[in-house]
């Protein structure tokens, strides 16, 4: 906190300080601080870096919609990167909007190829709409290309919601071995 007010300080005209308030004082359990610090910042004019971590904050303070409005900003007003499309692609899927899902997963990849969330998010997709071998290519690609381990686990699940239990049981061997070979 007491960097993130020098930098408030020093810079009163970037979003890093204010951010990294906001961060701080939602770490310490002050999430609606966190958020008033920064919707004050973003009164004096669009900033892409803290509408992103507005949105993040909503986001896992279990406020989607508002997070998903919140960072329609960027793509309005801003400069949408990467990190905006990824963001929009994971709230979208967890929205069950899955064509715009597609749509923003497209556009990250278009601007970082190699990048292997996107690819994850399809595969979810790809298990909800029951295009299950395809999914799990996509899966074990993300895997090989660098996505963390523990993300089996959300990917197993997703076959389970589907009822996909002996899959499951079969993927977990699969994707043990893409994962051992790294």
């Amino acid at each position: 906190m007491v960097d993130a007010e020098r930098v408030v300080q020093d810079w009163p005209d970037t979003s890093h300080g204010y951010v990294w308030k906001a961060r701080a004082l939602s770490a310490l359990g002050l999430r609606y601080a966190g958020q008033t610090v920064l919707r004050e910042f973003l009164a004096k004019g669009h900033d892409d870096v803290a509408v992103y971590w507005l949105a993040d904050l909503l986001f896992y303070g279990d406020e989607d919609e508002e997070a998903v409005r919140v960072l329609q900003a960027n793509f309005e007003n801003g400069d949408a990167d990467y990190y905006d499309h990824e963001f929009m692609a994971m709230m979208m899927l967890d929205a069950d909007d899955f064509a715009t899902a597609h749509t923003h997963i497209d556009a990250a990849l278009a601007l970082d190829p190699e990048a292997v969330y996107p690819i994850f998010y399809r595969s979810l997709i790809l298990v909800a709409e029951g295009e299950y071998d395809t999914a799990e290519g996509k899966f074990l690609d993300a895997l090989r290309g660098g996505l963390p381990r523990h993300r089996i686990a959300f990917f197993i699940g997703a076959l389970t919601e589907q009822r996909q239990m002996e899959r499951a049981v079969e993927f977990r061997t699969k994707a043990n071995l893409v994962s051992a070979g790294d």
